[in-house]
């Protein structure tokens, strides 16, 4: 039996850009809170190296994530799970939401 669970988050165009402007506003309500944790973990001298690898994986894990995401959005709807990637995603969101609460609060 085919998980099938049917989410539509955006009718139209409008819709959809609605939906594609909440992501920069995570982006902007995490940034400053990684790069202050970088700051602490870095050795004083290395400080732009750490913040420039920490801006490469960005962009390597940003492309990474696109790709997936495509491939899993195919998948999901070649399989009729529509909601699958939806789920995996608000799944790594949150777990990595959680490890920068608990990073934060250890420190």
């Amino acid at each position: 039996m085919p998980l099938h669970v049917e989410i539509q988050a955006a009718q139209g165009f409008i819709g959809f850009m609605a939906c594609v402007a909440v992501f920069p506003i995570g982006a902007t309500l995490t940034r400053p809170t990684q790069q202050t944790l970088i700051v602490s973990l870095a050795n004083p001298i290395a400080l732009g190296t750490y913040l420039g690898v920490s801006s490469l994986s960005l962009a390597i894990g940003g492309a990474i994530g696109n790709i997936a995401g495509g491939w899993l959005f195919d998948l999901s709807i070649a399989r009729h799970w529509q909601s699958l990637p939806w789920l995996l995603f608000a799944a790594v969101g949150l777990s990595c939401a959680f490890g920068l609460w608990r990073t934060s609060a250890s420190r």
